[in-house]
């Protein structure tokens, strides 16, 4: 078995290589596979969610704050679109997305995990709340972010005044 750190530096990773034993990567998958089978429907592929990351890193000057919502419910994580001299694509694997391109994520999130995306109208801005901002939020276009994604591909939509989301599954 290969350790942590060996895994974490391999190229072309997939979730896989990020549990510690396959006994580990085993549990995580029958845990998934038994609530994916709770959903009618099925919406995105892996391909088609690394497409989708990849587009929201190109447009990262409309896409200011970005929930990453996955089915256990465990948490909101938020996807570092001001990530400076970092290359998205070094880290949008085939299956998950790194903690690198994630604000709080304690762990890569597979793909097939996720729910769905979700886009505030007015997101939370980690950077104003870290500076002592009141509000800590921001105001982003949610008809430029959609315009912007839909360059890329059809996807099924969920759209508010407040939030649009792009879904992983449906029930």
């Amino acid at each position: 078995m290969k350790n942590f750190t060996d895994n974490c530096r391999m190229k072309n990773k997939t979730y896989r290589d990020y549990f510690l034993s396959e006994e580990a990567y085993a549990r995580n998958k029958a845990k998934a596979d038994k609530r994916i089978q709770t959903y009618d429907k099925a919406y995105m592929s892996n391909s088609k969610w690394k497409k989708l990351f990849s587009a929201l890193f190109a447009n990262a000057d409309v896409v200011k704050h970005c929930e990453v919502i996955d089915f256990f419910g465990s948490s909101a994580t938020t996807i570092k679109t001001d990530l400076g001299d970092i290359e998205p694509e070094k880290y949008i694997h085939n299956d998950c997305i790194d903690t690198m391109l994630l604000r709080k994520g304690e762990h890569p999130v597979s793909f097939r995990e996720i729910e769905y995306l979700e886009f505030r109208k007015h997101g939370r801005n980690e950077e104003a709340k870290e500076g002592g901002s009141e509000k800590g939020l921001s105001e982003q276009d949610l008809g430029k972010i959609k315009e912007a994604i839909e360059k890329t591909g059809r996807y099924e939509w969920e759209v508010t005044e407040e939030y649009i989301r792009i879904l992983g599954y449906n029930q």
